[in-house]
């Protein structure tokens, strides 16, 4: 499990592209424009947040998880 920040998303995306990680984007407009650009590079995405699908996206990491995905995440998010 892999943890950045959102201001720093991108640094990380350069820094592990192309490993098949798994990330959690937002299911909003701008998550839309970061998921094209995380999938362009190699990562598999969860879409959802806090206030939409949060228990969805939690499972799915777990699920993503315990079959021996490595998984990354912001904190400091909602």
């Amino acid at each position: 499990l892999l943890c950045g920040w959102h201001g720093k998303s991108f640094v990380f995306a350069n820094r592990f592209r192309g490993k098949g990680y798994w990330v959690i984007i937002s299911n909003s407009n701008d998550g839309d424009m970061q998921n094209h650009i995380f999938t362009q590079l190699g990562y598999q995405s969860i879409r959802g947040s806090t206030g939409r699908g949060g228990a969805r996206v939690a499972m799915q990491g777990v699920r993503v998880l315990r079959e021996g995905g490595t998984m990354a995440m912001t904190p400091d998010g909602p």
